[in-house]
C-alpha cells in the first residue's frame, strides 16, 4: 500500500482547483455580454486576472519559464521584432495632449497585455496539470442553450417586444450580432463532438439539442457574418473527415436534419423584421448601385474605403491601437468590420507580415496535430482549429478579435493547440 504524499494530494488539488475555475471562467464570459463592450472587456479583464492570480499564488511563476519561455517562445528574435513594432506603433500615435484619446489608448493597450498574461499562464496550467480536455468546451454551446431558452421564454411571454423593435439591447448582448460570435464558436465545438464516432448514443441526443438550440439561435438572430462562417466551418470539417477516411453518413445524414430542424425552428420563431432566415433572402432587390451595395453590407463598403485611405496615410506602423475608432475621418463604428484591414490600420504593414508568418505557422501545427492519428489529443486539436477558423472567418466581414467575448475563446483554443504541442515536443525529447 502507498503511503500518503503531500505533493500528490496537493497536485491533484491544484489541478482540480485550474479545472474548476477555467470551466466557470468559460461560461462567465459566455454569459456576461450583456453590458457594453467595454464594460463587457473590463468583466473579462477580471476574470482572466483572477484566474492569473490564483496561478501564482497557488504554483508560483517558475514553470511557466520552464514551459512557455523554452518552447513556444523559442523563435525570440521574431517576437521581439514584433513587439517592438508594436511599441513604435504605439508611441509614435500617442497623443498625451488629448485626455480621452491617451485614455481610451492606454486601456485598449493594458487589455491585450492582460490578454497575453492570460494566454501565457493557461498555457502553462494546460500543461502542467493536463488540463487539455474537450470538456471545457462543451459548456460554451451548453451556456448558449441556456441563452436560447431565456430568449424564447421571453418570446413567448412578448416581453419586452417593444424595446426589441426600438433597441439592438439584447438578453446577454448589448447587441444583437454579439451573440453570434458565441454560435459561431458553440456550433464549431458541437459539431465535432456530434461527428465523433466515439460518441455515445446518449450523448448524440445532448448533442444533438445543443446543435438545434445554437443553429436556430445563430439563423434567428439573422447574422449573415455568422451564419456563414458557420458554414464554411461545416463544410471544411466535412472535406477534413472525407481526407482521414471517418466521413460517415450515418452522421452526415441527422447533421442535416438537425441544420434543416434549427431553420425551421428559427422560421417558426421569428417575430421581427431584423431577425429570421427571412432576412438572407428578401436583400437581393436592393443590389442596384453600389449604395445598395453599402446598405445591403451594413455600410462596411463605406468603412472599408475609409480604412484603406487611413491605412495609406500610414502604411508602415499604423495609427496605433484604436486608430480607427480615433482617426479624423471615422464614420462610425469602433473598428473597420475586417481583422485584416484591423491589423494594418492599427500597426501598419511590418507587424501584420509578420503576425501574417506567425499564423501561418499556427495553421501548420493545427494541421499536424489534426492529421496525426496517433495523437492523443486529436479530438481537442480539432475543436480548437475548427473555433479559431470559424473566428478567423467571421472576422473577415465582423469586428470579431476587437470584442473580448471572442478573443477569449480564440485564446482558449490557441493555449490547448500550444500546450498539446509543448506535450509532444516533452516525449519526443523524452
Amino acid at each position: 500500500m502507498k503511503g500518503f504524499s503531500m505533493a500528490r494530494f496537493f497536485k491533484i488539488e491544484k489541478k482540480a482547483i485550474f479545472c474548476t475555475m477555467l470551466i466557470w471562467i468559460t461560461i462567465a464570459v459566455t454569459l456576461v455580454g450583456g453590458s457594453s463592450p467595454v464594460i463587457t472587456s473590463f468583466t473579462i479583464a477580471k476574470l482572466e486576472l483572477l484566474f492569473v492570480s490564483a496561478y501564482f499564488f497557488i504554483h508560483g511563476i517558475s514553470s511557466i519559464k520552464r514551459i512557455c519561455l523554452q518552447n513556444f517562445f523559442s523563435p525570440s528574435r521574431l517576437y521581439l521584432f514584433l513587439a517592438i513594432c508594436l511599441i513604435m506603433s504605439t508611441l509614435t500615435n500617442f497623443n498625451s495632449d488629448n485626455e480621452i484619446e491617451s485614455t481610451v489608448v492606454s486601456v485598449s493597450v493594458i487589455f491585450k497585455i492582460i490578454h497575453f498574461i492570460f494566454f501565457t499562464v493557461l498555457v502553462s496550467t494546460l500543461v502542467e496539470f493536463a488540463l487539455v480536455q474537450s470538456e471545457v468546451f462543451i459548456y460554451i454551446p451548453i451556456a448558449i442553450l441556456f441563452i436560447s431558452v431565456v430568449v424564447f421564454l421571453m418570446g413567448v411571454g412578448a416581453f419586452p417586444s417593444k424595446l426589441y423593435d426600438s433597441s439592438p439591447l439584447f438578453p446577454f448582448a448589448r447587441n444583437i450580432r454579439y451573440l453570434g460570435y458565441l454560435c459561431t464558436v458553440g456550433i464549431s465545438i458541437v459539431v465535432v463532438l456530434f461527428m465523433s464516432e466515439k460518441s455515445k448514443v446518449l450523448n448524440l441526443f445532448g448533442f444533438s439539442c445543443l446543435i438545434v438550440s445554437n443553429c436556430s439561435l445563430l439563423v434567428w438572430l439573422g447574422g449573415r457574418g455568422s451564419l456563414l462562417s458557420i458554414l464554411a466551418v461545416i463544410t471544411i470539417y466535412c472535406i477534413y473527415l472525407y481526407q482521414t477516411g471517418e466521413l460517415r453518413l450515418k452522421r452526415v445524414v441527422p447533421l442535416l436534419v438537425l441544420l434543416i430542424l434549427s431553420v425551421s425552428t428559427a422560421y417558426s420563431l421569428t417575430c421581427f423584421e431584423w431577425n429570421g432566415p427571412a432576412r438572407f433572402f428578401n436583400q437581393g432587390e436592393v443590389l442596384q448601385n453600389i449604395e445598395d451595395v453599402n446598405k445591403l453590407s451594413s455600410s462596411r463598403v463605406l468603412i472599408w474605403q475609409q480604412t484603406l485611405e487611413a491605412i495609406g496615410e500610414k502604411p508602415w506602423l499604423g495609427h496605433g491601437p484604436e486608430g480607427y475608432r480615433l482617426h479624423p475621418d471615422h464614420i462610425f463604428g469602433l473598428q473597420p468590420h475586417n481583422s485584416i484591414l484591423q491589423i494594418l490600420v492599427t500597426y501598419g504593414i511590418i507587424a501584420s507580415i509578420i503576425l501574417l508568418y506567425i499564423f501561418v505557422g499556427f495553421l501548420k501545427i493545427c494541421k499536424k496535430q489534426v492529421y496525426d492519428l496517433d495523437n492523443n489529443y486529436r479530438q481537442e486539436s480539432v475543436i480548437a482549429t475548427m473555433v479559431i477558423l470559424g473566428l478567423a472567418i467571421h472576422s473577415l466581414v465582423d469586428g470579431t478579435f476587437y470584442h473580448s467575448q471572442p478573443v477569449f475563446y480564440a485564446i482558449l483554443a490557441a493555449a490547448t493547440i500550444i500546450s498539446i504541442e509543448i506535450k509532444e515536443f516533452a516525449t519526443n525529447i523524452g
